[in-house]
């Protein structure tokens, strides 16, 4: 019986390891995404300015030209 609480007590010793792994690493991934997403944003509105800026030179330079 001793040999058998001996297993199990390892065994669950494995168990808060690894699930104290996956929370770390679950916690990680959640970060990663909102990271991911807040620069996949910032991104989008950078370029969207730029595009702006370029459509207004165009313009600029067209009125200017003419």
């Amino acid at each position: 019986m001793a040999y058998v609480s001996a297993i199990w007590r390892n065994y669950k010793l494995i168990e808060s390891e690894i699930s104290a792994k996956v929370k770390d690493l679950t916690d990680k991934l959640e970060t990663e995404k909102i990271v991911h997403d807040e620069t996949k944003e910032f991104l989008v509105r950078k370029h969207q300015k730029l595009q702006d800026e370029i459509a207004s030179w165009e313009l600029q330079y067209n009125t200017e030209i003419d």
